[in-house]
C-alpha cells in the first residue's frame, strides 16, 4: 500500500513539476483563468472522464446546469464522489426532498448534490484520515511531510452555507414555536402573516463529509459492529464508505483530482438538529431542542445571497444558545448566550452543552488547534422517541416534573409538547444537556460503559451487555456534526437526582439556584469563573452522600454581612434573584449591631464582585459532606455537632427523622439564641429513589458564622474572673521578650516588616491583618480546629512546675541585663566575658519562651470536635505543636463517648475531661470564627490595611473552645507526674539540648 502511495505521488509530482515549469500551476479555488488547451500527456479530465462513461448522465447535467464543465474539465485539484445512473433511479424513488425525476431538482438542490460531493483538494483515498500540518510537532514520515496518520473522520465540502438558505413561509410548520407564555418567543416576528415569512440558512457553516475508512476506524477504536448500528448496514475490511454511501470504485486517477464511484446517491447530510426534527419519531425531543434556538441576522450570509438574489434583503441564520458554538465571523469556537433581540447582552439565556446545528462542530477540547478539531471528531446525541418521552413523564425518572408543572391531564403524545414547555428553559435544559455528548468517537456502542452522564458517572451502567445496550437504540442517523442515536428510553441526568436538583424547580430558592450554578458555563476556561465555586459539579458527586441547606429567597433578605460587622457601620445585605438578568443582586441595609433589626436602606451601591465573593462562603457553609461508612444515610438522628464543607460548624436540634422537620443553627444563629427551621424537606438519597446523594432542606435563615473571633472569647472582655484568663495570659506573646531572646532587630533584620514578619513566627494571636475586627490564630489556615483551655487552677499547677510566663522570662532577662549592667558598667569588669554572658541567658531565654509556645499550641488542634449527644469513634487529632525531630505535629488522643462528654489523653499519658459542672455553650462547645479580609485599595497586597477598605472575605477558620480540667502536656518524659519543666533550662548546656529537641519551627 505505501510504495502504492509513492508511486501515484511520484506520477501527480512529476505532473505538477512540468506544469510549474510551463507556468501553468493554478490556484484551487474557482475564479482563474483555464487554459485553452490540456496536455494531453495528462490523461483525461474528472468531466471527460465521466462524460466517456456514459452512465453518469444525472451527474453531467448537474455538472452542466451550475456551469462548472469548464472547472472540471481542465487541470484543478479536486476530489468527486459519484453516483452512476442506475443509482440516481433509486435516488427518484425514496429521497428526503421528494422528487421524482432529475427535472425535480431545484437549483439549491443540485449545488447541493455536486458541491456536497466535493472537495477541493485531490486526496487519495487513504489520505483522508491523515492530518497534515506545518508544523515539526507531528513528526516527519518517510515521504518527508508532517502528518499525523489515520486520526481524521470528517472533511469539509465544496458546498456553500447560501446553498441551503431557504424561504419558509409565515406559516411553515418548520419554524419553531413555544407554549410557554412567560417565554419571549424569538420566532413569533417572522410567524405573522403580514412579515411572509423568512430567509433562513439552518447554519451558516459548510456542512461536512465523513468517512469511514479502515486505518481510521481502526485508530479511534470504531468497529464494524459500530458501523453497523450507526448506519443500519454492514461492512468488512477493505470497505470505505463516505457519509452512509459504499465506495465501489476507488481512486480513479484523473489530470485534475481523483474519482471515487459510490454506490448510493449522496445528499449532504443535514445536522444533528434537523435529523432529529425530520426523524418522524423525535418530534418531541426536537421540540424540546428548538425552545433554545433562535434567528440572528447574518450578514455575511446576506451579502452572499444578496449576489444572485438582490431583492432579498435579510438572511438569518439558526443558532442555538449554547456553551460552545461558531463565531459570526470565523468558523472558529465560542459561546453563545444572548438572545437576539437582547442587543446589549444583558441576560444569558439556559443553554445546550454544544449548538446542534452547527455544520462544523467540533469538541472543546479541540480549541486550541481549529483546523485539528474539525477534523477528528464530531459530537452524539442520544435523542428519545416520543413514547419514551411520555414514559419518562409520565412514571418514569421525569414524573417529578409533570408533577410539578404540567397543566394538561392525563398525559398523551397530543398534549405533551404542551406539557413539556411548561418545564422552565433553565430546568429542562439539563436533560437535554445529558443527553449530548462532545465527542462521537468516544461515545460509539462498543464504547458505551465509557459513556458519561452530568455527573462523570457511566451513563448506561444498568446495561450488562454490549447487546443489551444495542437494545436501547431504535435506530441512528449521521450527521453533518455527529451521530444520532435515537433511543427508546430516557435516562434521568444526575442534576435531577442529587441534593441541588430541588433548587432547580423549587420557585423559593432561585438565588440559591443562580449560585449553585453561576460557574458551570465557565468549565471550559474556569479561569473566568464568576466564583470559582463550581459548586454544581460538586453536588453532582453522586457517590459521596450529602446534606444541603438550600435558605429560601425570603431568607436573603436579611444576610447580615461578615465583613462590614467590621465597619463603624455595618450593614445587612437584601440579597435578590434579578428575573432580569438573570443574576444575584443586592442592596445594604443599616442594622442595629445589637439587635440586629434593619433601620434604613443604604445609598451605597453593592457591586456583583462582592456577591460573588460571598456565595462560595454561603454554600460552602449549607453542605455537609458525610462519611459513607459512617453516616450514609445523610444526618444520623440524635447526633447534634456537624461540619460543613466550610469548615463552620452548625448544630441540629430535634431530628428524630430526617425525613421530619427540626430546626439548625450557624454560628451566629447560635451567639443570638436563635433558630433557622426546615420548612420542606426532598429526599435525593438513592436508597429511596436509586440514584440520588443525600437530603435536601429548605430553611427560612442563612446559616452564618460567628461574629466571635477566637480572641474575642478567649479575651472574655479582659475579666479578671474570667476562666479563660491565665491561658489566654499565655496565649499572649510578649514582643520585648521575643525581642530580647532571639536578638530580633531593625539592625540585625534591616526593616520594621522585617522584624514583624520574625515576631509572627513565634506569636499565637497575630495583628498583621488589621483588617480582621480581632487578632488572629496564627497557624490556622481555613479550616476547622478545636482548642482545649486548661482551667486557671490548672494552669496555676503547671506554672508551680516551672512552667515559665512571659512575666517570669521578662524577669529573667532584665536580671541577667542588670547583671551585665553592674559587671560592665559598675565594676567595669575587664575579665567579664559579656558575649558568652549574653548567650548564655539568651539561649535559656528561648528555651522558655519554646517552652510556652509549645505548650499553648499543643492545646491547640486540627479539625473541630463536639462534645456530642452521641458518640464517635476514638482519634488521634494532631495539633499545632510541632516536633522539630520529625518534622510532625504531636498529636492528642480524643474520646467522644456520647452524653455531652469529651475525654482527652495527651502524650505524657494526663487523661483531661471538660471542666465540672460546664455549661453546653458557655464552657464548652463554644463556637468562634476568625475571618480574614482584604483591601480594594490594594486586593494584590499583604500588608495591613485599614478595616474601612475591607470588602472582600479570604479565608475562615472556625473553632470549637472547651475548657478542661488540666492542662496538656506534649512531653513524653514527663509521664508519671514526677517532674519540673524547668529543668529543661536548668543550665545553659541544658537548654541547649532542650531547643535542639523542641525549637520552634
Amino acid at each position: 500500500m505505501r510504495n502504492r502511495l509513492i508511486k501515484l505521488g511520484r506520477t501527480l509530482t512529476i505532473a505538477v513539476c512540468a506544469l510549474s515549469m510551463s507556468g501553468l500551476v493554478y490556484s484551487c479555488t474557482d475564479d482563474y483563468d483555464l487554459p485553452d488547451k490540456t496536455p494531453s500527456w495528462l490523461g483525461s479530465s474528472i468531466y471527460n472522464y465521466l462524460n466517456e462513461k456514459e452512465n453518469f448522465t444525472n451527474t453531467i447535467r448537474l455538472i452542466d446546469d451550475l456551469d462548472y464543465a469548464e472547472v472540471l474539465g481542465k487541470t484543478g485539484s479536486k476530489t468527486l464522489f459519484v453516483a452512476n445512473d442506475e443509482a440516481f433511479n433509486r435516488f427518484y424513488q425514496k429521497n428526503p426532498w421528494g422528487v421524482k425525476s432529475y427535472d425535480d431538482l431545484t437549483m439549491s438542490m443540485k449545488k447541493m448534490l455536486l458541491y456536497g460531493a466535493m472537495l477541493n483538494n485531490a486526496y487519495l483515498l487513504e489520505m483522508l484520515p491523515n492530518l497534515s500540518s506545518t508544523s515539526t510537532s507531528t513528526g516527519q514520515n518517510a515521504e518527508g511531510s508532517y502528518v499525523t496518520r489515520n486520526v481524521t473522520l470528517k472533511h469539509t465540502t465544496s458546498a456553500s452555507a447560501t446553498d441551503s438558505i431557504t424561504y419558509y413561509n409565515w406559516n411553515d410548520v418548520a419554524l419553531p414555536m413555544t407554549y410557554n407564555p412567560a417565554e419571549k418567543d424569538e420566532w413569533a416576528r417572522f410567524k405573522q402573516q403580514s412579515k411572509g415569512g423568512i430567509h433562513l440558512a439552518l447554519d451558516a457553516t459548510v456542512p461536512m463529509l465523513s468517512h469511514w475508512i479502515d486505518g481510521q476506524m481502526g485508530q479511534n477504536g470504531i468497529t464494524d459492529d459500530d458501523f453497523a448500528v450507526i448506519m443500519g448496514r454492514t461492512r468488512t475490511a477493505g470497505d470505505a464508505f463516505v457519509n452512509s454511501s459504499k465506495i465501489v470504485e476507488q481512486d480513479i486517477t484523473c489530470q485534475n483530482g481523483y474519482l471515487n464511484v459510490i454506490d448510493e446517491v449522496m445528499v449532504p447530510l443535514s445536522n444533528m438538529s434537523e435529523k432529529i426534527r425530520t426523524s418522524g419519531i423525535t418530534n418531541i425531543f426536537s421540540h424540546m431542542l428548538d425552545r433554545f434556538s433562535a434567528p440572528y441576522y447574518n450578514s455575511n450570509l446576506t451579502n452572499a445571497y444578496a449576489q444572485l438574489n438582490p431583492a432579498v434583503d435579510s438572511v438569518f441564520e439558526k443558532r442555538y444558545y449554547s456553551r460552545w458554538t461558531h463565531s459570526f465571523d470565523t468558523n472558529a469556537g465560542r459561546t453563545n448566550y444572548y438572545a437576539p433581540s437582547d442587543v446589549n447582552n444583558t441576560k444569558t439565556m439556559p443553554y445546550l452543552e454544544f449548538d446542534p446545528g452547527w455544520n462544523l462542530y467540533y469538541p472543546s477540547s479541540y480549541r486550541a488547534s481549529y483546523n485539528n478539531g474539525v477534523a477528528r471528531d464530531f459530537g452524539a446525541m442520544f435523542a428519545p422517541t416520543d413514547q419514551a418521552l411520555l414514559t419518562y413523564f409520565a412514571e418514569g425518572g421525569g414524573k417529578f416534573l409533570g408533577e410539578r408543572y404540567f397543566k394538561l391531564w392525563p398525559i398523551t403524545l397530543d398534549n405533551l409538547a404542551y406539557n413539556v414547555d411548561q418545564i422552565p428553559m433553565d430546568v429542562i435544559q439539563h436533560l437535554v444537556n445529558n443527553l449530548m455528548k462532545p465527542s462521537f468517537v468516544s461515545s460509539v456502542p462498543s464504547k458505551y460503559l465509557a459513556i458519561q452522564n452530568d455527573a462523570k458517572d457511566p451513563m448506561f451502567s444498568d446495561c450488562k451487555t454490549v447487546d443489551e445496550y444495542k437494545q436501547l437504540i431504535d435506530t441512528s442517523f449521521v450527521a453533518s456534526n455527529g451521530v444520532v442515536y435515537v433511543m427508546n428510553k430516557v435516562y434521568t441526568p444526575a442534576t435531577y437526582a442529587c441534593v441541588a436538583a430541588p433548587a432547580i424547580y423549587n420557585d423559593t430558592t432561585k438565588l440559591m439556584n443562580w449560585a449553585i450554578y453561576c460557574d458551570e458555563k465557565y468549565m471550559d476556561n474556569p479561569p473566568d469563573a464568576k466564583m470559582g465555586a463550581f459548586m454544581s459539579i460538586f453536588l453532582r458527586a453522586m457517590n459521596s452522600t450529602f446534606t444541603l441547606f438550600l435558605p429560601s429567597d425570603r431568607a436573603f433578605t436579611k444576610y447580615y454581612d461578615p465583613v462590614t460587622a467590621l465597619y463603624t457601620q455595618p450593614y445587612a445585605l437584601n440579597m435578590v434573584f434579578n428575573a432580569r438578568t438573570q443574576l444575584g443582586d443586592a442592596t445594604a441595609y443599616r442594622y442595629d449591631p445589637v439587635t440586629y433589626q434593619l433601620t434604613t436602606q443604604m445609598t451605597k451601591a453593592i457591586s456583583s464582585d462582592i456577591v460573588y465573593n460571598r456565595f462560595p462562603n454561603i454554600m460552602d457553609s449549607h453542605v455537609i459532606i458525610h462519611d459513607n461508612d459512617v453516616d450514609p444515610y445523610c444526618i444520623t438522628p440524635g447526633q447534634e455537632w456537624f461540619i460543613t464543607r466550610e469548615g463552620a460548624p452548625i448544630k441540629v436540634t430535634g431530628c428524630t427523622n430526617i425525613r421530619q422537620p427540626f430546626k439548625v443553627q450557624g454560628g451566629f444563629q447560635l451567639d443570638r439564641g436563635i433558630f433557622a427551621n426546615v420548612t420542606r424537606i426532598y429526599d435525593q438519597t438513592r436508597e429511596t429513589n436509586g440514584y440520588g446523594n443525600g437530603m435536601t432542606y429548605i430553611i427560612d435563615q442563612v446559616l452564618q458564622a460567628s461574629r466571635k473571633s477566637i480572641y474575642k472569647v478567649m479575651s472574655d472582655n479582659f475579666d479578671e474572673n474570667s476562666p479563660y484568663r491565665m491561658f489566654f495570659e499565655l496565649c499572649n506573646v510578649d514582643n520585648e521578650v521575643l525581642k530580647d531572646a532571639y536578638n530580633i532587630n531593625t539592625s540585625s533584620l534591616g526593616s520594621n516588616a522585617a522584624v514583624t514578619r520574625a515576631l509572627d513566627r513565634y506569636s499565637i494571636f497575630t495583628s498583621y491583618h488589621k483588617t480582621c475586627e480581632d487578632y488572629l490564630v496564627r497557624m490556622f489556615n481555613n479550616y476547622n480546629y478545636t482548642i482545649f483551655v486548661p482551667s486557671n487552677d490548672a494552669v496555676k499547677d503547671a506554672i508551680a512546675k516551672g512552667l515559665p510566663t512571659w512575666d517570669s522570662i521578662a524577669a529573667y532577662i532584665q536580671d541577667k541585663k542588670d547583671t551585665i549592667a553592674f559587671y560592665v558598667d559598675s565594676l567595669k569588669d575587664s575579665t567579664f566575658d559579656e558575649a558568652a554572658f549574653t548567650e548564655e541567658y539568651r539561649e535559656i531565654a528561648q528555651a522558655m519562651c519554646t517552652c510556652i509556645i509549645n505548650f499553648v499550641r499543643y492545646h491547640f488542634v486540627d479539625k473541630s470536635v463536639f462534645a456530642d449527644n452521641i458518640g464517635f469513634a476514638d482519634e488521634n487529632n494532631e495539633t499545632s505543636a510541632m516536633n522539630p525531630r520529625t518534622n510532625r505535629n504531636y498529636s492528642l488522643k480524643i474520646q467522644r463517648p456520647g452524653g455531652h462528654k469529651l475525654i482527652v489523653t495527651d502524650l505524657a499519658g494526663n487523661v483531661r475531661n471538660l471542666v465540672a459542672g460546664g455549661v453546653d455553650g458557655k464552657d464548652f462547645n463554644v463556637v468562634a470564627c476568625d475571618l480574614d479580609c482584604n483591601s480594594s485599595a490594594d486586593p494584590t497586597s499583604s500588608e495591613p490595611v485599614s478595616k474601612a477598605d475591607a470588602w472582600k472575605i479570604v479565608s475562615t477558620s472556625y473553632a470549637a473552645i472547651h475548657q478542661i480540667d488540666g492542662y496538656l502536656d506534649f512531653e513524653e518524659e514527663h509521664a508519671g507526674g514526677n517532674f519540673r519543666f524547668d529543668s529543661g533550662w536548668a543550665t545553659a548546656g541544658a537548654a541547649k539540648r532542650y531547643l535542639a529537641k523542641y525549637g520552634i519551627k
